[in-house]
């Protein structure tokens, strides 16, 4: 039986569009750091995938509520 595979690099860029609840896992990442968080356009967070992982990881399981607006994540090609 044949695999089929894909593969995804943590220094992929990202593109999610977060809803209320990631919202404020993104503000409150920052404010831990005191720090103030980037701005967003429409709440779509560009970034790479291992840094993603930094900030939404502890929200991450199951029975959880999911931080984004949808389920998939788009890898782009956007420049910094």
């Amino acid at each position: 039986m044949e695999t089929n595979t894909k593969s995804i690099n943590l220094n992929d860029r990202i593109e999610v569009k977060l809803n209320n609840i990631g919202l404020k896992i993104y503000e409150d990442f920052y404010k831990n750091l005191k720090m103030e968080a980037p701005k967003l356009s429409e709440n779509i967070l560009k970034i790479e995938f291992w840094d993603l992982a930094n900030i939404f990881g502890k929200s991450f399981g199951n029975g959880l509520p999911i931080p984004f607006e949808s389920t998939t994540l788009k890898i782009t090609d956007w420049g910094f």
